[in-house]
This record gives C-alpha cells, structure tokens and sequence, in this order.
C-alpha cells in the first residue's frame, strides 16, 4: 500500500488522516470498511487446535503397547495420555471425553486417518463440538503430531 507522506489530525483528537492512492482516507472510515468483515470466518487461533494420534511402545517381554496422546498446538504440551494393549473405536471415542470434561473441549482436533477412530469416534468428537480435522488422504508424512511435537520431543517426532 502507498502512503503519502500527508498526515493531517493531531493525537488529541484521535483522527490521523492518511491519504491513500491520492484518496484521504481516515480512521471511521477504515473502522466502518472494517465492521462488513465481521461475518467473514477468521483463521482459528492455536490455543484452539490439539492434535491427537497413536504410537507403539514395545515392552521388556516383547508386548506392545498403544500409547494415544493429545496435544495443544499452542505450547506443545502434553494434555492426555492413556495406555492400551488393544485400542477399539469405543475406547478411542472416549479418551476426548475424559480429556476434556464439562465445557472445557478445543474447538479442533487434528487426527490422521488411521482406522481405529470410525464412526463412534466422529459423533463423540461432534458431540463436544470439536471440529475433527484429518491429515491429507496418501500423506504419510503429514502426522498431526510433527508440527504440534516438533519442539515437544526435541525435533524428532514424526521422522521417519
């Protein structure tokens, strides 16, 4: 945007008046260009989104276990874990339950496409009025967990 080196109005009155492409332009102006854009959906902020996904843990007698973990985008922390032996569709739609009781649910949750979630899953997810988002359909390398625990786990997570 060009500005022109025009500024007219003092800080008293609050008013500073900018002349754009040749067009003066002030601050009610702006603030009333502004207010239509108020229906417009605005980006999510991160404290919003938590990413959730599955990994293995080999035990000392050869056993493995499914570890799920939740994690916030904002500070790279841990919310919630829970251990299995066998993770099912109805355990999986209870963790967010357990995770986030009463009122106190993201507004999104990131998963990858992996088969235990299904259908139970996703009406449990909808019913505490999270928006489920999926990774990219054939991108194994888009894990919801490498941008949320790239800091968490010292950089390592999610690498192949």
């Amino acid at each position: 945007m060009r500005l022109a080196a025009d500024r007219r109005g003092t800080a008293e009155t609050g008013d500073c008046r900018r002349e754009i492409y040749g067009r003066e332009v002030s601050g009610p102006l702006i603030a009333a260009r502004l207010s239509c854009l108020a229906g417009v959906p605005q980006e999510p902020r991160v404290a919003e989104i938590v990413a959730l996904n599955f990994f293995t843990v080999p035990t000392v007698t050869f056993r493995v276990r499914f570890v799920l973990i939740l994690l916030a985008h904002d500070r790279r922390r841990i919310l919630y874990f829970n251990v299995t032996e066998h993770p099912s569709a109805q355990w999986t739609a209870r963790q967010p339950v357990e995770a986030f009781p009463g009122c106190s649910a993201p507004s999104y949750l990131l998963r990858d496409r992996d088969g235990v979630y299904g259908q139970v899953f996703d009406r449990r997810v909808a019913g505490l009025g999270m928006a489920h988002v999926r990774t990219a359909h054939k991108a194994p390398g888009r894990t919801p967990m490498r941008s949320a625990s790239s800091g968490a786990f010292g950089g390592r997570a999610g690498t192949p």
